[in-house]
């Protein structure tokens, strides 16, 4: 089982270029970028609430953009995507 990590001590260079790397194939949902991180999820490397944290820090740095892809229940869904 994974053990919970603060996001204040996460290594934002190692996870977010390993984020940034994943995009660089095409935009995701973040589900899809959960799939694409399951095997680190499951050796303990990542928890599910460290990629979404990772997401929005990259966001908030405008180095990756989004565009509403839907909504699930009254919440939207973004497709994620490398800045332009």
């Amino acid at each position: 089982m994974a053990r919970f990590i603060p996001v204040h001590t996460m290594d934002p260079a190692s996870k977010g270029s390993r984020l940034l790397e994943i995009l660089k194939d095409g935009p995701a949902t973040v589900g899809e970028l959960y799939a694409e991180l399951a095997d680190e999820i499951a050796r303990g490397e990542w928890t599910r609430h460290q990629v979404r944290a990772h997401v929005d820090c990259l966001f908030r740095r405008k180095k990756i953009s989004r565009d509403l892809f839907g909504s699930v229940g009254g919440k939207p869904r973004y497709l994620w995507k490398l800045a332009a």
